[in-house]
């Protein structure tokens, strides 16, 4: 029952895994590199722009606002004045 059981096991094991790719350290130098530079000026609206979540694709949108209400009509002028309007 052992042995069975243990060479059922053989047969799901995952294949062996074949070893990492060298390091380029030059490469590894150039991705150093790319942040060292300072931020110019005409780039800080990627940083702003970088800097904002991401929009929930599954979000409603947000409701539109209720206009305002009508104003009120003004009171009719007290009886007896004389509307010359």
């Amino acid at each position: 029952m052992l042995v069975l059981a243990l060479s059922c096991g053989a047969v799901f094991a995952d294949p062996p895994k074949a070893p990492p790719a060298p390091v380029d350290d030059e490469f590894l130098e150039f991705l150093g590199s790319v942040d060292s530079e300072p931020i110019r000026p005409e780039d800080l609206w990627l940083v702003d722009y970088w800097s904002k979540p991401a929009p929930n694709p599954g979000a409603r949108p947000p409701a539109a606002a209720k206009p305002a209400p009508p104003a009120p009509k003004p009171s009719p002028p007290p009886a007896g004045t004389q509307n010359n309007g």
